[in-house]
C-alpha cells in the first residue's frame, strides 16, 4: 500500500464489509422473482375514557405503542437504526376530550386471527383505554360529521334556551382562540343539537374543509346565555361518540358484531384455501405436459 492509499484508508470500511458478509446478500441481490412477504392490514378502534382524556396525542400514541409491544403481536416496523411500529391514527383529539372510539391502522407480518388479536391486545391495555372494535383492512374514512356528548353540570335550562337561540340564527361568530385576529362562525357547523338527560348531544360538520371543536360550540352557548340574561352554563366531560352496533361500555364479545367478524374470517379462509388449491392444480397441469415431452 503506497502512501496515498494509506492516507485514504479507513478501517471502518473493513468493518462494514465484514458485517455485510455476516448478514449475507443484500435485499437487491436476492431473486427478483421471489414473492414478497405477506402483509395483513388491520384497524383497531379503542376508547379513551375517564382520566385518559387528559393524555395528549403523543402520550396516547406511546400508550398504544407499549400495549402493542406487551401484546407480542407481529406488527410491521419501520426500517433503519431505530425501528418503530408503523401506526396511522385517523385523528388527533385535543387534550381534555374523551372518545368512544379512535381508529388506528397497522399492518401485521403474520395473521393470528381476529380473535387472537382481540384477546392479546385487550389484555395489554389499561383500564381506561379498551378495545371496542377491530376489522381487517384499513380504518374507515374520516366522517364529514362528528357526534359529541357534553356533560352539563349547571344550567341545563340555560343550555336549552341558548341552543334554541343559536339554531334560530343564520350566523354567530366568535373570536378564534387559535387566531385572535380572525372570527369563527359557529352556526354553519351545527347540524343538530338535543338534550339527553343531563347531557347535550351535538352533531357538527365540516365547512370548507374546516371542522369545529366542541369547545367552540360550548363557548358559543355560554355567550348566548349571557346575552339573553341567563345563568351561564357549566360543562363537564366532553366525549366524541361513535356509531356502532356495539354499545359503549359493553365488555362482552358474544354478540352479532363478533359473530359477523368470525363468520367473515371463516369465509375469507375458505376463499384463500380454494385459490391455493386452484393454483396448485393449474401448476400441476402445466408441469404434466412438459414432463412427458
Amino acid at each position: 500500500m503506497d502512501a496515498d492509499a494509506a492516507a485514504r484508508y479507513d478501517p471502518r470500511m473493513d468493518a462494514c464489509a465484514g458485517r455485510r458478509a455476516e448478514r449475507g446478500p443484500a435485499e437487491h441481490d436476492l431473486n427478483p422473482m421471489s414473492a414478497p412477504a405477506p402483509r395483513y392490514p388491520m384497524a383497531l378502534c379503542v376508547s379513551k375514557q375517564g382520566d385518559a382524556r387528559f393524555l395528549a396525542h403523543l402520550d396516547f400514541g406511546r400508550l398504544i405503542d407499549r400495549a402493542l409491544r406487551r401484546s407480542g403481536l407481529p406488527v410491521l416496523c419501520t426500517q433503519g437504526f431505530n425501528p418503530r411500529f408503523k401506526l396511522s391514527y385517523q385523528d388527533a383529539l385535543p387534550v381534555g376530550l374523551g372518545s368512544e372510539g379512535e381508529w388506528i391502522s397497522l399492518v401485521l407480518e403474520q395473521d393470528p386471527g381476529l380473535a387472537e388479536v382481540r384477546r392479546r391486545f385487550s389484555a395489554a391495555l389499561p383500564d381506561l383505554v379498551r378495545l371496542v372494535d377491530l376489522r381487517r383492512g384499513s380504518a374507515p374514512e374520516p366522517a364529514e360529521r362528528t357526534f359529541w356528548r357534553l356533560e352539563v353540570r349547571e344550567g341545563l335550562g340555560s343550555v336549552t334556551d341558548a341552543l334554541t337561540a343559536l339554531q334560530a340564527r343564520d350566523t354567530y361568530s366568535l373570536p378564534d382562540p387559535r387566531r385572535p385576529e380572525r372570527t369563527l362562525d359557529v352556526r354553519p357547523h351545527l347540524v343538530e343539537g338535543s338534550i339527553h338527560g343531563s347531557a347535550l348531544h351535538l352533531e357538527l360538520c365540516r365547512v370548507q374543509g374546516r371542522s369545529l371543536r366542541p369547545l367552540a360550540a360550548a363557548r358559543a352557548l355560554e355567550a348566548l346565555a349571557v346575552e339573553n340574561g341567563l345563568v351561564p352554563p357549566m360543562f363537564g366531560e366532553i366525549t366524541r361518540l361513535r356509531e356502532s352496533a356495539r354499545p359503549c361500555g359493553d365488555e362482552t364479545w358474544d354478540d352479532d358484531v363478533a359473530e359477523a367478524a368470525v363468520a367473515a374470517e371463516a369465509v375469507e379462509a375458505v376463499a384463500v384455501e380454494a385459490v391455493e388449491v386452484a393454483v396448485a392444480g393449474a401448476t400441476a397441469a402445466a408441469r404434466g405436459p412438459a414432463a412427458s415431452s
